[in-house]
């Protein structure tokens, strides 16, 4: 196997430093006119809100219980480095959130639940947001197989964000992070950010990642991948590709939107 790399020529403009990670998802719902509101986390010093390193979004179920579409789409809006630290949830009788040593988990206990149920409250919760302001620690968030999020970053800086999740729709606004992993597909908006290097492990056959970006830069992209794939490449934003495959048959198909100086080593 041989790995491949991809330079382009190119300047990117510097971009916007800024600090913190916020999460939110929106709480307004009327259901037999009550309305669902969100509570902020208890019993803890914000000194362990701000080390918080891991974000866990985790549902119980019964296992004869068969879902037919993802958990949810809760949008979750992550801000770091923020004063005045804090963790804000949809309240809901059998949703918690606690904190063990530099972990959060947000759990959702179906049990008991008939399917209708659990699909009604899922339903529910997709219209709320989540609300985490945090410390400048690298970040790593993971979520259940049939989880959907859409995760907003504004003003961030840290060293790594890490995320492993089923699928995902994120966007970064005003972010410097050194190294971002991301170990599924899906669609990612980059806005005023600048990113040293970026990692796309595509572990399966349909996991390209949709990246469209505004005024931002990633210096280089390290592509992993079983499979065959394509990327579309925009050259005014990524400065060079690293293609590494993972078996013979693995192979990545590129993109280019403008002319550039290809070398291949």
């Amino acid at each position: 196997m041989k790995l491949t790399t991809y330079i382009f020529g190119g300047f990117v403009a510097s971009l916007l430093i800024v600090v913190g990670i916020l999460m939110t998802v929106n709480l307004k719902i009327n259901r037999n006119n009550d309305t669902i509101k969100s509570i902020e986390i208890k019993g803890y010093k914000n000194t362990e809100i701000t080390s918080v390193k891991t974000i866990q979004f985790r549902m119980l179920k019964d296992i004869n219980k068969y879902l037919g579409y993802n958990i949810d789409r809760s949008k979750v809006n992550i801000t770091m480095g923020d004063s005045t630290p804090s963790i804000t949830y949809p309240n809901t009788r059998n949703l918690s959130a606690e904190i063990s040593n530099d972990t959060l988990v947000f759990t959702l206990d179906c049990r008991g639940f008939h399917t209708e149920e659990i699909e009604q409250q899922l339903a529910d919760l997709a219209e709320f947001q989540y609300t985490l302001k945090l410390g400048n620690n690298p970040l790593e968030i993971e979520t259940d197989k049939k989880s959907y999020f859409l995760f907003n970053f504004n003003d961030v800086e840290t060293d790594s964000l890490t995320l492993n999740v089923n699928e995902f729709n994120a966007e970064l606004n005003n972010c410097k992070i050194k190294s971002v992993n991301i170990n599924t597909g899906g669609t990612l908006v980059l806005n005023d950010t600048n990113i040293n290097e970026m990692q796309q492990n595509l572990t399966e056959r349909y996991n390209n990642i949709d990246l469209t970006s505004t005024n931002s830069s990633i210096e280089t992209l390290i592509m992993r991948g079983k499979n065959n794939y394509y990327e579309s490449i925009n050259k005014n934003l990524v400065k060079q590709v690293k293609w590494i495959p993972l078996t013979d048959a693995a192979s990545l198909e590129i993109i280019l939107h403008q002319p550039a100086v290809i070398d291949l080593n």
